[in-house]
């Protein structure tokens, strides 16, 4: 537990300057499980860590905005809510802290809105790091290249992407901080490229749920793509309404 802990939290100045030094989950003392947590946490900090930028700095003409949903108190026609953001842009100084109410989960949900203002059709690919358990979580993607033409969800010169709400087809993003914790740390990671790529293989479970197979714990991707890349990483900080 104490090696899991210092894995979890201690070792990321980025977590425990908001107040997460310790991890509350705790492993079996089992070879094979604290196997798994090396393997897992390598994996996952290898993919948070990691950053291409193209020498045309793609990232130079993305606008990303992170904003709480409500309800517009409409149905599509399959019956899904309807959502509509409310309130600025939470992304401050690249940054995102967020005020969850544990009395009304409806609060605790908000959407994700990307321009893009380049001269080049951009393909996103944007996971949440979760420090709490180390997983990985897919928000969006449209995979990989196929053997059809895949029409860019977000087009050059003002192109738009609204997930969550709009035209994005992805649900609210929901927040909540696990018992025992007033804080949580995460990291929303946004991959842009100019083709699609598949970059499903960093999806990651919690460390603390069964061993995965050993042989597909280091996936790497490839990073000898001729197409442009770049990253844009935010931490999302969240604390209890509560105790603010």
């Amino acid at each position: 537990y104490q090696l899991l802990k210092g894995i979890a939290s201690s070792t990321d100045k980025r977590v425990t300057f908001q107040g997460l030094t310790r991890c509350i989950s705790k492993a079996k003392p089992e070879p094979l499980h604290i196997r798994h947590i090396f393997q897992g946490a390598a994996h996952y900090y290898y993919h948070l860590n990691r950053s291409y930028l193209d020498s045309e700095n793609l990232g130079n003409f993305l606008t990303i905005e992170f904003m709480k949903l409500q309800s517009t108190w409409n149905y599509d026609d399959i019956g899904t809510s309807e959502w509509e953001p409310v309130g600025e842009n939470l992304i401050k100084d690249g940054m995102i802290t967020l005020d969850i109410d544990d009395s009304d989960s409806h609060t605790n949900l908000y959407g994700i809105r990307i321009i893009n203002r380049g001269g080049q059709d951009l393909y996103p690919n944007i996971f949440y790091f979760d420090n709490s358990e180390l997983s990985i979580k897919l928000y969006y993607s449209i995979g990989g290249r196929t053997q059809f033409m895949t029409d860019s969800p977000l087009q050059k010169e003002g192109g738009h992407l609204n997930l969550g709400f709009g035209n994005g087809g992805a649900r609210p993003y929901e927040y909540f901080i696990p018992d025992g914790q007033d804080v949580d740390v995460g990291f929303l990671k946004c991959f842009f490229s100019t083709s699609p790529i598949d970059l499903s293989s960093i999806i990651q479970n919690s460390l603390f749920e069964t061993p995965r197979d050993p042989e597909a714990s280091m996936q790497y991707t490839n990073t000898n793509s001729p197409d442009a890349w770049c990253c844009v990483l935010i931490p999302i900080v969240q604390r209890r309404s509560s105790s603010t």
